[in-house]
């Protein structure tokens, strides 16, 4: 019987709950009627080790201010 596999821990500590861990996704935006150039937006996008870049679009998309 194999043994589950365990989580990777952060430098000795016991691993974060999937709740608390973030990632930083910048998306590229430009809109030509009000941007000269395009720039960088930097989102912040709960995860865990199962999600995909789809699902964090997704999370920024429901949840920007941006449309």
């Amino acid at each position: 019987m194999a043994l589950p596999a365990k989580k990777q821990t952060r430098k000795g500590r016991d691993p974060m709950p999937d709740s608390q861990r973030i990632i930083e996704i910048e998306v590229l935006r430009y809109n030509p009627e009000s941007d000269k150039e395009p720039h960088l937006e930097v989102y912040k996008v709960p995860f865990s080790d199962d999600m995909s870049v789809l699902q964090g679009a997704q999370y920024i998309k429901d949840t920007s201010t941006v449309r």
